[in-house]
């Protein structure tokens, strides 16, 4: 599993959870999760579809290397940590 949120430094991470899912034959799950507290409707659906986009790249770049990936994009969550820690359980 490995948790995005579209910054360099999880496009690495990304990279390198590819290049071990390919190295030892796993599947892998990209996880996005839209911050907790947001204003309004409009800019939590933009961060809804940000998140989106975000997996998806992951899935794109991991499906050329003909592994098996999930996308999950979550909301409504207290910590985004503890939402990343739970959700690998």
């Amino acid at each position: 599993m490995v948790a995005v949120d579209g910054s360099e430094n999880s496009s690495k991470a990304a990279e390198n959870a590819i290049d071990l899912a390919e190295k030892y034959g796993a599947d892998l799950i990209a996880l996005y999760i839209v911050p907790p507290n947001l204003k309004t409707s409009e800019i939590f659906d933009l961060a809804k579809q940000n998140g989106q986009k975000v997996v998806d790249e992951v899935k794109h770049k991991a499906s050329a290397k003909k592994l098996n990936v999930q996308t999950e994009v979550l909301w409504d969550v207290g910590s985004i940590t503890k939402t990343i820690v739970e959700y690998s359980k």
